[in-house]
């Protein structure tokens, strides 16, 4: 691990017991988890940016799906790690509409919106809860 990729021990405190109030770092730390990936390439996907894609998941705001996509489409290492399902932010289908039209324009992604319809379309889960445990049992919190 990179010495510029946050702290582990943090992120696993987080996950360990997500709250609202934490969501400040979290996004810190994922943008900061962002910076390092376009930095360093070899970093690939790396646990530490898609536990804080996971964290904005569970804790984040609608709004915040900007920053998982972004961290979605850094690379094909975490195109392929990262869930669509995350881009649900555990919310319905209108809700996170609305959160991608009240994204300002320089914000949005090309296809946010279509993997977004995927993801709520064509879920690869029964449900979010299994979802969910899927990715504990993977972190190991």
């Amino acid at each position: 691990m990179s010495e510029s990729l946050p702290i582990w021990n943090t992120i696993e405190q987080l996950l360990r017991a997500p709250n609202r109030d934490d969501l400040v770092e979290i996004r810190a730390l994922t943008r900061q988890a962002i910076a390092a990936n376009r930095r360093d390439d070899d970093i690939g996907c790396g646990d530490e940016l898609y536990a804080l894609c996971f964290l904005l998941y569970l804790v984040g705001d609608p709004e915040d799906v900007a920053l998982v996509y972004e961290a979605k489409y850094l690379n094909m290492d975490t195109g392929s790690m990262i869930d669509a399902h995350l881009l649900t932010m555990r919310r319905d289908r209108a809700t996170m509409f609305a959160a991608l039209a009240s994204l300002p324009p320089g914000v949005q992604r090309p296809h946010l919106e279509s993997d977004l319809v995927d993801a709520f379309d064509r879920p690869i889960f029964d449900d979010s809860a299994a979802f969910e445990r899927g990715l504990r049992q993977y972190f190991n919190v």
